[in-house]
């Protein structure tokens, strides 16, 4: 619906804040930077990185972005 809708577009805005790498790193594996879901091997594989720098990327972003989603103000966005 328009709420979730609406909610989905707040939390694509706060990935594009992420600094680098954590963009593109949550970006690729939740599918927001081309449609598709990457899994972790084929992030590792495009970034010239191990699947364990890939992860420590992924968890670090996905730790600020619970921070937003956590926030009260989030139904601000909506």
């Amino acid at each position: 619906g328009i709420i979730y809708t609406s909610a989905v577009k707040s939390v694509e805005q706060e990935i594009f804040l992420l600094p680098e790498p954590e963009r593109e790193v949550v970006g690729l594996r939740y599918g927001f930077a081309d449609g598709r879901e990457w899994e972790v091997n084929e992030i590792a594989v495009f970034m010239g990185k191990t699947r364990q720098e890939i992860k420590d990327i992924l968890a670090k972003g996905m730790v600020e972005l619970k921070e937003f989603i956590d926030d009260p103000r989030l139904l601000h966005h909506i």
